[in-house]
């Protein structure tokens, strides 16, 4: 009956133990398991890992929505697809879309709206004016806009780092 009790008692500290080291190294075991995703630094700023295809991408919270986004420092403004605007909740059929955007394909036309409550990791950012595009296939651009939102970004080898 003694020993049983220390066995379970050990049981229940190496378990605790792995938890507590999972949780504190959280970051580093699951950036390559999630992809697409910001990590929290210590220092206010968010990791994000390069994809195999050798681009950014990196999902936001937009309205309580989870989006997609490519980065493209390019793009001087954020641009959504259809797709993901109406996911959004925005009506795009009353939109004029008449606003000239230079893409690397050509001459685009998009339509200007705000979105609000953008969030990733422990930035948040309350609103953002964007394009909408009918021309954008595949993922949603995320422009200059909105990386000038932050202090500085870096680009070192894999990972794009963002300070807040």
């Amino acid at each position: 009956n003694f020993w049983y009790k220390i066995k379970i008692l050990l049981i229940w500290i190496f378990a605790i133990l792995v938890i507590t080291i999972t949780y504190n190294n959280r970051n580093i075991l699951f950036k390559n398991i999630i992809p697409y995703s910001a990590y929290d630094n210590q220092n206010n700023s968010l990791t994000i890992r390069k994809s195999n295809d050798g681009h950014f991408y990196i999902s936001l919270i937009v309205n309580n929505k989870k989006i997609l986004f490519l980065i493209d420092t390019g793009a001087t403004t954020t641009t959504l697809t259809l797709k993901d605007a109406r996911k959004l909740g925005i009506n795009t059929s009353g939109f004029m879309y008449n606003i000239p955007v230079n893409t690397a394909n050509g001459i685009s036309y998009g339509a200007s709206t705000q979105i609000k409550n953008i969030n990733v990791g422990n930035f948040h950012l309350k609103s953002l004016w964007v394009f909408i595009s009918k021309d954008l296939n595949g993922e949603s651009l995320l422009g200059m806009n909105f990386l000038n939102q932050f202090k500085e970004y870096t680009v070192k080898q894999n990972e794009m780092i963002l300070y807040y």
